[in-house]
């Protein structure tokens, strides 16, 4: 890597692992430090770089103020092929939906195309926030219920079908249409 030295490609490589050999990584980034031999802002500045590299990207609470500063709540890799290049044992079939999902809807919100956030909820997967609208999203696979977000009009569950009748059903793969 240009301008990198051997022993910070290796604590980025490291760390990149500990993301992908993780179901969808909520970091605690102290522990995280300490096993990497790494300050907390050294840490944080990593998980910037890898950000803004779009290796990784993060899911944040709707928090306000300083709080929106800190570590970020929940780790995908950009891509879920890059947990087939990185892990590969540990593709977990859950893991890869959240991470395709994530990557699609966060293209909308980085590329510009809608005034949107995609957020960590307290109930469900995602939050996709629009100024006039917040949409509540549970991943799962086919016989995914809606239980963990409830049944509201703007509540809906993406499950690994090839198809579905249900209104508040939608096909994961439908999502791969919008990037």
């Amino acid at each position: 890597m240009n301008g990198v030295s051997a022993a910070k490609s290796q604590q980025l490589a490291r760390l990149l692992y500990a993301i992908a050999s993780s179901p969808p990584f909520k970091p605690n980034i102290s522990k995280l430090a300490e096993r990497l031999g790494l300050s907390r802002n050294t840490l944080l500045q990593y998980l910037q770089l890898l950000e803004r590299a779009e290796l990784i990207g993060s899911l944040r609470t709707s928090s306000k103020g300083i709080s929106a500063l800190q570590k970020p709540d929940k780790l995908y890799l950009n891509n879920p092929n890059l947990i087939y290049i990185l892990s590969p044992q540990s593709a977990a079939v859950g893991t890869l939906r959240e991470t395709f999902f994530y990557n699609q809807l966060s293209a909308l919100t980085h590329q510009k195309a809608l005034t949107a956030q995609l957020l960590l909820p307290k109930k469900g997967d995602f939050l996709f926030s629009t100024p006039g609208q917040d949409i509540w999203f549970e991943i799962g696979g086919p016989n995914k219920e809606a239980k963990q977000i409830g049944t509201a009009p703007n509540h809906y569950v993406v499950a690994d079908a090839a198809s579905t009748a249900h209104p508040q059903r939608i096909p994961l793969w439908m999502f791969g249409l919008l990037y």
